[in-house]
């Protein structure tokens, strides 16, 4: 009701792991919850590509972003843009931990250690695999998607301290953004 008198859409971000990662799960339970709510404004999918790349590679054998991108189709109704290497997600137990850079879309590069000494190469495997120009072509031509395309990229040098915990989340410019899309993503997309 909340959303509605508001005119907003409710969004489930998919997961790298466990409930709301498998793309065929999410959309029957996205649809589900449409059938019994009702809503005015259609509850959606809020895909975070640098999940879906995390859960994919870790099970295998099931596409790529793109894929997973594609099944969704209509339901994504927001986004965070992010890449990162694609290691497998560690499960044991109930705990669960997965290496999600939250890198800039194709970025090939790498990082010094909290010492600042030890180089440590790392990289977008989306964007290592070329796939960001056709995440984007899908995105637009097949999945009508019309939103916002927020970045969620982070550094390894931590901003400051929140609640005792170092955050390293979320420092983009606006130009560099910019940059990254129009010179890199646009591009990608248009050269397909």
């Amino acid at each position: 009701p909340v959303s509605d008198s508001i005119g907003a859409h409710i969004v489930v971000e998919n997961m790298s792991w466990g409930v709301g990662s498998d793309v065929t799960d999410l959309c029957h339970a996205v649809d589900e919850a449409n059938r019994i709510a009702r809503p005015k404004y259609d509850i959606r999918i809020g895909m975070d590509p640098g999940h879906a790349n995390l859960y994919l590679n870790t099970v295998g054998n099931r596409g790529t972003i793109v894929d997973w991108l594609r099944e969704a189709g209509t339901r994504i109704g927001q986004l965070h843009v992010n890449g990162n290497r694609g290691t497998k997600v560690k499960v044991s137990g109930t705990t669960v931990s997965a290496v999600d850079d939250h890198l800039f879309p194709g970025y090939d590069g790498g990082y010094f250690n909290d010492a600042g000494t030890k180089y440590t190469s790392y990289f977008d495997l989306a964007g290592r695999n070329h796939l960001w120009g056709s995440f984007y072509k899908v995105l637009v031509e097949e999945c009508l998607y019309r939103g916002p395309f927020n970045y969620e990229s982070s550094t390894h040098n931590h901003f400051g301290e929140v609640n005792g915990e170092l955050r390293y989340d979320h420092i983009v410019s606006p130009q560099t953004v910019a940059d990254n899309f129009h010179n890199y993503i646009l591009k990608e997309y248009l050269d397909l």
